[in-house]
């Protein structure tokens, strides 16, 4: 992360054009892949950061022209957010309120029709300019392309966007009836269509995110700010990058801007707008850290809130077990949360293996009492458990996918494996022991795993082909509430070797 750091700070760099004392200022605020962390909390440093209501009482008080804007991933991720499916971000948003709100791939988690409820509640616009029907062939009418936002006597052109990489991003059921057109194409059309409206500061809302080092190539903001001339200014999420000064395209001079994840900052970029031609002379972005104890909170949100947080409060406060450590995730390694994961998906559904995404694991166990909001917080995607039988092979090519590099690496239960992370894709796997033999290519294994995965998701497609593959009516989170209340002790032996060569 560091690295990622110094990368992207080295990329920033503001515009040298002039500024004149006359020149307009319009301040843009912003937030990203809030996945329902509303409500403030302490941090590693045991400090209070985040909370809605500190984040309205902030804008609220911000003086000059401005604008709130989101960039997708609302409500999944919380109790307060996901129990009520939504409900409790759109009383949010509306509240405070927001001006224009992009859709994100997690905001599909309850399907296309409880989505379609929540945009009908908003009191916003909810952009989504490259999801389109299949059957009509026409954009979802839904989501709005773009609009067009009169502040301060300037014309800002809005439009948004949906990563295409939304069929390993959510179940299938969810966009069946749906595709995404590329990003870079959609964004060329509607920049167009903006200026010749009369737009003449354009801004791209996107739910597409920032390629790291370690993940895939994919064609993220940076690619599209140098691909697409013409905006100003791209407000992303997904990749839940903190960017504290933003990053700016070296070929047409786009501020690209994100703050991370869960509402610990919100985002302030500065336009300076000449008052003649009324286009962007200047910009400036920075990410200021919600902090309850300095700015404050907002009366009408936090009641708001406390009406959301009892109706889910007594069962999430309900203590589970007592854990003597913490379990923590490691998104490119073996993890002490991922091996007690995978065992108690095997341990409940009695198969030979089990396999457990790293990225589906969404916090730490901490040490001492264990709650129903931890295990909540941990595993906060409404998961349900899947058996089938695979092939010695099948499990091999689960095992390759699942050291590519592209989605974290794959944690396991009954295997124990080796693998050469310098070696090509798709042969990286070495020796595979399950039950401590050797795997059988040839042989058949009971393995368990979460629906996500069962269905071709984060791109295990090897999946599909699993024999007799069963969904049981029973949630992953709820099976990992069971296992906290019968053992809460850390697996010991290895089971991911890495050697390189």
């Amino acid at each position: 992360m560091k690295k990622l750091s110094a990368i992207l700070l080295g990329l920033c760099l503001f515009s040298t054009a002039r500024v004149s004392a006359k020149d307009l200022r319009i301040f843009i605020y912003h937030t990203n892949d809030i996945h329902g962390w509303i409500l403030s909390r302490t941090n590693k440093r045991k400090k209070l950061v985040g909370g809605a209501d500190v984040l309205a009482n902030y804008f609220r008080k911000a003086p000059g022209p401005k604008l709130l804007i989101d960039a997708g991933d609302w409500f999944q991720g919380t109790p307060e957010g996901t129990l009520t499916k939504g409900q409790a971000l759109v009383s949010f948003f509306n509240a405070v309120p927001y001006d224009v709100v992009e859709v994100g791939n997690h905001d599909f988690d309850f399907g296309e029709a409880q989505l379609q409820k929540l945009v009908q509640a908003l009191h916003m616009p909810v952009l989504g300019a490259n999801v389109y029907s299949k059957k009509t062939g026409k954009r979802v009418p839904y989501l709005k392309p773009f609009i067009i936002k009169k502040v301060a006597g300037v014309k800002l052109g809005i439009f948004g966007l949906l990563t295409t990489n939304m069929p390993n991003l959510t179940f299938h059921k969810n966009i069946k009836w749906l595709k995404f057109r590329r990003e870079i194409d959609e964004a060329k059309d509607e920049v167009k269509i903006l200026k010749a409206r009369g737009a003449t500061v354009i801004i791209a809302v996107t739910h597409v995110g920032i390629q790291t080092p370690k993940s895939a190539p994919f064609e993220d903001d940076r690619f599209i700010a140098s691909h697409v001339p013409g905006i100003d200014l791209i407000i992303g999420g997904h990749s839940h990058t903190l960017l504290p000064k933003g990053v700016r395209d070296l070929v047409h001079h786009t501020l690209i801007v994100q703050t991370g994840s869960y509402l610990i900052h919100v985002g302030k970029v500065t336009l300076w707008i000449d008052p003649q031609t009324k286009k962007v002379v200047r910009s400036k972005a920075r990410v200021v850290k919600i902090n309850p104890k300095k700015m404050g909170s907002d009366p009408q949100i936090k009641a708001i809130l406390a009406r959301y947080q009892q109706e889910v409060g007594k069962k999430m406060n309900q203590i589970l077990g007592k854990s003597p450590q913490a379990f923590k995730r490691k998104f490119v390694r073996e993890s002490s949360l991922g091996d007690w994961a995978a065992d108690c998906l095997r341990s409940w559904a009695k198969t030979d293996v089990a396999f457990q995404n790293s990225g589906g694991l969404r916090a730490d166990l901490p040490k001492g009492p264990v709650t129903w909001r931890d295990i909540f917080d941990l595993m906060p995607f409404d998961n349900y458990i899947t058996t089938m039988s695979l092939s010695g092979q099948q499990v091999r090519e689960i095992l390759e996918q699942g050291v590519s590099g592209n989605q974290g690496i794959i944690q396991v239960s009954g295997i124990r494996f080796s693998y050469d992370p310098k070696a090509p894709i798709q042969k990286r796997v070495q020796e595979i022991w399950i039950d401590q033999k050797l795997l059988v290519s040839s042989a058949s294994y009971s393995a368990a795993t979460l629906n996500f995965l069962a269905l071709g998701g984060d791109g295990y497609k090897t999946f599909l082909d699993g024999k007799n593959s069963s969904v049981a009516p029973v949630l992953v989170r709820d099976i990992f509430a069971q296992c906290a209340e019968k053992s809460l002790s850390r697996p010991k032996r290895r089971r991911i070797i890495s050697k390189s060569r």
